[in-house]
């Protein structure tokens, strides 16, 4: 990826156009969530992992953080950048993921849509010797 440079130039009235010293712009940082897959559905009360790619060209990830929506999941600061989801709850859910760099920039990965379908109901049988009474 190509390092962003900003040249400033100034014209003085009382002389040349001159150059600025070049100021190097911090780029974003890129963040995608590589799993679970888009449109994936999970049972209530799973563990969700949640896992993410994140790169930055001029400089350092220093931190990728998850949510779902604007919930705050929690972080990691090592990559592959990675959380587990606790005891999910049944809804549909959209998960991002955002990316921090070591100079302050940001970036929010594309949501990743998946579905926590409720758990199933224990099973029940009838009490002993119940059956046939009346």
């Amino acid at each position: 990826m190509k390092k962003s440079v900003l040249l400033i130039m100034m014209l003085f009235s009382s002389g040349p156009l001159e150059a600025s010293t070049p100021i190097s712009v911090n780029t974003s940082p890129v963040v995608a969530i590589t799993s679970p897959a888009n449109g994936r559905t999970f049972t209530a009360g799973s563990n969700i992992i949640i896992t993410a790619t994140a790169s930055e060209a001029n400089g350092t990830i220093r931190e990728a953080y998850f949510f779902d929506g604007t919930y705050y999941l929690g972080s990691s600061i090592t990559s592959p950048y990675t959380y587990t989801w606790a005891n999910a709850p049944a809804g549909s859910h959209s998960l991002i993921v955002e990316a921090t760099d070591n100079k302050g920039g940001t970036l929010i990965s594309a949501p990743i849509n998946i579905t926590v379908n409720p758990a199933p109901s224990p099973a029940t049988t009838p009490l002993a010797g119940a059956e046939g009474k009346k």
